[in-house]
């Protein structure tokens, strides 16, 4: 694992420590929460634009009518 250093202005380590410390974490496990859930968003955000797109070229349909699972197995 690789260590990276952040630079924080005193007033807000102290409040990130304070938050910390009400989650019941250390400032790393903190840190690692919000950087896995800003990664998450991301990643869900690209999964709803690609499902979004899918859909609007009709892909997954055929003549507008949805496919079955079965059927997108099939071809």
């Amino acid at each position: 694992m690789r260590n990276v250093t952040i630079s924080l202005e005193s007033d807000m380590l102290a409040r990130v420590k304070q938050h910390a410390a009400k989650k019941g974490v250390s400032v790393d496990a903190l840190i690692k929460q919000l950087l896995n859930r800003e990664l998450a968003d991301a990643e869900q955000s690209w999964l709803e634009d690609f499902f979004e797109k899918a859909d609007r070229i009709g892909l997954g349909s055929v003549d507008g009518v949805p496919l079955s699972r079965e059927e997108i197995y099939d071809r």
